[in-house]
């Protein structure tokens, strides 16, 4: 295996960043990739009878993989070159932002956890290392990539998640609920990573990005705290008005500036 020493880097690398690295093989049970710490939380999971490949989907070679679970913990993946066997390189989970405790409670009772095992959960979600999109570890990742397939010789696959259950609870709850609850906090993880995204490209000034991400905002995520829709969507822009301007004083831009601006739209939202 010519890369070893490289190979060896990386893990060694992101596991002092705390960040699982298994290697493996696609044939092998989806449990392997479950870190015990989670598993303990858990009843015995119904999808662990299936295989990592079968639940990951078709892999392809010189492809480096993102995706995340429904409880928004991030993974990324890729078939590593010149092994027979055991070349899955399964790295996860970390996490794109750092939740808030009502987030987590949140995607604790989605995922059907009973109140009794909620602490031990968020416990569990606060230790999950955060990384953003620009962290050298991802850079250090590429740069792997590049010495396996050659410089340019590999494409990067958002992949979205399986959408069965992976996760159930010890105790007995009824499944409608429990499909309900869960629909519902992957939604809000989902407004919450998009949210986060965006404002560290406001922060960073990544206008193309920014422009990628406006243009994948659905309406329809959007929380219904009031009756009429009008005022409910005016409310979600004067929200994010101000943590617009909260980034972009983050990233530098002068409080003159940024006044004039977040005045200017919380103008124009209430016309």
């Amino acid at each position: 295996m010519f890369y070893k020493g490289e190979l060896e880097l990386l893990e060694d690398t992101l596991r002092r960043m705390r960040i699982p690295v298994i290697l493996t093989d696609a044939s092998e049970p989806l449990s392997q990739i479950i870190s015990p710490e989670f598993s303990s939380l858990l009843e015995e999971n119904p999808l662990s009878e299936i295989s990592i490949g079968e639940y990951l989907g078709k892999i392809e070679p010189q492809t480096l993989y993102h995706t995340y679970d429904t409880l928004g913990f991030r993974y990324a993946y890729l078939l590593l070159p010149a092994i027979s066997g055991g070349n899955l390189l399964f790295i996860g989970p970390f996490l794109h932002a750092s939740p808030g405790e009502a987030e987590i409670y949140t995607l604790a009772e989605g995922a059907g956890i009973p109140p009794r095992l909620q602490k031990p959960f968020r416990d569990y979600y606060m230790i999950i290392t955060c990384l953003s999109e620009s962290s050298p570890a991802f850079l250090m990742l590429e740069a792997f990539c590049d010495r396996i397939w050659g410089r340019g010789n590999y494409i990067r696959r958002d992949r979205e998640p399986d959408n069965r259950r992976l996760l159930y609870s010890r105790e007995d709850v009824e499944s409608d609920g429990i499909d309900s609850a869960l629909m519902d906090a992957m939604l809000i993880s989902k407004r919450y990573a998009y949210e986060n995204e965006l404002l560290q490209a406001i922060s960073l000034g990544q206008t193309h990005r920014i422009e990628h991400l406006m243009a994948k905002l659905e309406p329809e995520s959007f929380d219904v705290r009031v009756p009429d829709p009008l005022r409910n969507f005016k409310n979600y822009c004067i929200i994010m008005n101000t943590l617009f301007r909260k980034a972009a004083e983050q990233g530098g831009v002068h409080p003159v500036h940024l006044h004039r601006i977040s005045s200017g739209f919380a103008a124009e939202i209430e016309q």
